[in-house]
């Protein structure tokens, strides 16, 4: 691993809901002042319960949407600025994986069409080798004998194979950095492990970064280097991965951990679960101070008054709390 390919800065998200009569539009903190990096090689992952703002951020660094502040530097390239040639490079070099590969693929295409079109649009193969270069796409990604799999439609697919399609596609202009937005949620368990194995497998073939949105614990355990928990919008904890399983300094982090199954049967026993109070608040009127007060076991009135800063408490582990290290639950999942 060496330089950091992506820097993200204070980088802020908020979508306008109309008031209506006599009240004042409002907005909804999709993502609020968060930072973090990824460097060359390397896998992060963005953690959180739904609607805390990961996918925002995936689809913000894919130029899907607009920031509405902060700073995106690709290789120190300022994104937001970048356009002509420079854009169109990003376009290749950053890709999607999406989470549900039935809605992201066109169901009147073919498997030929579809991974043709990027290799098209960017003049990416010589078009009398287009086809050899798909065959080839489906054989990396273990459809193989890739022939055999060219003129299908998506519905002819498993979800599985669908899934295989969506990476096939995100690798057809070898970019350097490939966001997985909960690239297996949708696929049965017994699928997963080798969605992921490809991953890996792929990583170390084409020099990949990864950036993994999800929920699911085991995914960060099993393919990521660091993290960063998001909760209502900001990042509270980052980490790298075994540091926040066997260190998790957030109670939030903890919460999370401590939901997360555990194979040994004598472990599970011994570890206690925490049960978080009350729902996740809205993000149109987030709380004042510490967002995570309002279902914080530890909160106190400071939290409610004073918004916490991300601090490190140790080398490379990062925390937003006022009490982090002083409240410690046995919630590592080991």
């Amino acid at each position: 691993m060496n330089h950091s390919l992506l820097q993200v800065r204070r980088l802020t998200k908020h979508f306008p809901v109309d008031g209506g009569w006599l009240r004042p539009p409002r907005h909804v903190h999709a993502v609020d002042d968060i930072s973090f990096s990824l460097k060359a090689g390397e896998s992060f992952a963005l953690v959180g319960e739904s609607g805390c703002g990961k996918t925002t951020t995936a689809r913000l660094l894919a130029k899907l949407e607009k920031p509405d502040a902060g700073s995106m530097l690709f290789d120190e390239q300022e994104v937001a600025e970048l356009s002509g040639p420079a854009l169109k490079q990003y376009n290749r070099d950053v890709q999607m994986i999406f989470q549900d590969p039935f809605e992201s693929l066109n169901p009147r295409r073919t498997v030929r069409a579809i991974l043709r079109q990027p290799l098209l649009n960017h003049d990416a193969a010589e078009k009398g080798e287009i086809d050899e270069t798909v065959v080839g796409l489906l054989n990396q990604v273990g459809m193989e004998p890739g022939e055999i799999f060219m003129d299908r439609y998506p519905h002819q697919l498993s979800g599985g194979q669908r899934q295989r399609i969506g990476i096939a596609r995100a690798l057809t202009l070898k970019p350097r950095l490939v966001i997985a937005d909960e690239p297996v949620s949708s696929l049965d368990i017994s699928i997963r492990a080798q969605i992921l194995n490809l991953l890996k497998a792929l990583q170390a073939q084409h020099d990949l970064s990864y950036l993994f949105i999800t929920h699911d614990l085991g995914v960060v355990r099993s393919v990521c280097d660091r993290v960063g928990v998001m909760y209502l919008g900001e990042i509270v904890e980052l980490a790298a991965v075994e540091s926040l399983f066997t260190t998790p300094l957030h109670p939030y982090t903890q919460a999370l951990l401590s939901a997360t199954p555990v194979a040994d049967p004598v472990k599970a026993r011994k570890r206690r679960r925490i049960i978080l109070e009350g729902e996740v608040p809205s993000a149109l009127d987030p709380p004042t101070g510490c967002r995570f007060h309002t279902r914080c076991p530890y909160s106190e009135k400071r939290c409610v008054e004073e918004k916490p800063a991300l601090r490190e408490l140790h080398p490379g582990h990062t925390v937003a709390c006022h009490f982090a290290g002083d409240v410690g639950v046995d919630a590592a999942a080991d």
